[in-house]
This record gives structure tokens, sequence and C-alpha cells, in this order.
């Protein structure tokens, strides 16, 4: 009897060993990757001032999760300016635009767009959601070798990222 308690117990840990969520209090957000994100913090000049955006990253042998997000002032950000902040962030990628479309996330704005890049002289995909949340924008990013991760991961992930209240 111990030992199948044991084999229970293993095999729950196995499992829940296969992905971690983090969540962001102060970023009102959390997503699940297959590995601990690791944060930290820039500071970057831009036309609206001095933006300091929060970083979560990790990566493993066949890719890198990424989310992203900085506050903008609010009385600056208008939906017009949203759209301006997701080109910037789409042409900051360098690579041949897959797809492109606009998308929402509990109603607010976003688009999402897959690129066709290189990393480290291989083929690679990237793949990149980016929503503006009031004044706050977010951007939920994949990239890996082309071919080493299935379309349904990639997708995992980008669906599991959600707002918190």
């Amino acid at each position: 009897m111990k030992k199948v308690i044991w084999l229970v117990l293993a095999l729950v840990v196995l499992v829940g060993c296969g992905s971690q969520t983090t969540t962001s209090k102060e970023g009102k957000f959390e997503v699940t990757t297959p590995m601990k994100l690791e944060k930290e913090e820039e500071t970057a000049s831009t036309t609206m001032g001095e933006i300091v955006m929060t970083m979560y990253s990790g990566e493993n042998d066949d890719a890198a999760y990424m989310v992203n997000y900085a506050d903008y002032p609010s009385d600056l950000v208008t939906e017009a300016d949203a759209q301006q902040v997701f080109d910037g962030a789409i042409s900051s990628v360098e690579g041949t635009i897959v797809s492109e479309k606009e998308i929402t996330l509990d109603g607010h704005p976003g688009r999402e767009v897959v690129v066709d890049t290189t990393v480290e002289d291989r083929n690679a995909t990237l793949k990149m959601r980016c929503y503006m949340v009031e004044s706050r924008f977010y951007r939920v990013m994949f990239i890996g070798e082309k071919g080493k991760v299935k379309d349904s991961e990639i997708d995992e992930f980008l669906d599991s990222f959600k707002l918190l209240k």
C-alpha cells in the first residue's frame, strides 16, 4: 500500500513539473510556461517620456517565452496611441511577417503577429500578442527554432495569459 501511495505522489510531482504559472500582482497578470520566468526591469526613452518596461522571461533548449509590460502616462494614451504602440512593437521585430490580425483580451484591443526570423543562424518562428489595457501595454511573446515546438504548444502559452483584477 505504501508503494502505491509513493508512486501516486511521484506521478503527481512529475506531471506538475511540466509547467510553471507566473503570477505578477503588480503587473496584474498570470501566465503558464514550461519553466520559471525571471523578472527584470529596464527604462526606455520614448516620445511619451521615460517608460519602465518590466520583463519576465525564460528559455529552454527549444524556445524563449516572454511577457513584458509598461505603463504609459494615462492622460496621453488613446486608442490611436495604442495602435502606434502596437506598430512600434511589431516593427522592432526583424524578419518576415507571416500573419497579423487584430485581437482582444477581455474587451481590450490587441494585435497578434507571426514572424519568420533568424536567431543565431537558425530559422525561427516568433509569435507575439500585444494588448493595451487602459494605459498599460502588454507583450506576450514566443520565439523558437522553426519546427521544434508545435503550434498547439505555442498557442497554449499565449492563451494562458490572463489579466488579474
